[in-house]
């Protein structure tokens, strides 16, 4: 709250990341409008999306991993460690990834 209410005079930098843009979307108030308060000045860090499947998968690619889920259609979930999950619902997912993300036990629970 402190740099979406000081005053634009370059005397305040906030460094953060996606929940700065996600959170208005997964709440249905929040303090800030990440348009109307904040003015990006550069990209200081690039954070890349990760895909991770269970080594007893029989699964060398992308490709092969999508193959086995149509395949096997409602044998298979996926979990999400960070608001970047909120992303598969609003782009509607692929066709190929179940529809059910349960609530795992960990740090992002």
């Amino acid at each position: 709250m402190i740099a979406a209410k000081a005053p634009p005079d370059g005397y305040t930098v906030l460094f953060y990341s996606a929940p700065l843009w996600v959170a208005p979307l997964m709440r249905s108030t929040v303090p800030w409008n990440p348009v109307r308060d904040f003015a990006p000045v550069t990209l200081a860090v690039n954070s890349p999306n990760i895909l991770v499947v269970h080594p007893s998968l029989p699964v060398k690619s992308v490709k092969e991993l999508i193959a086995l889920a149509k395949a096997k259609p409602g044998e298979f979930n996926y979990g999400s460690g960070s608001p970047k999950a909120r992303r598969w619902s609003a782009a509607r997912q692929p066709r190929w990834l179940p529809p059910s993300n349960p609530r795992w036990r960990g740090g992002a629970s």
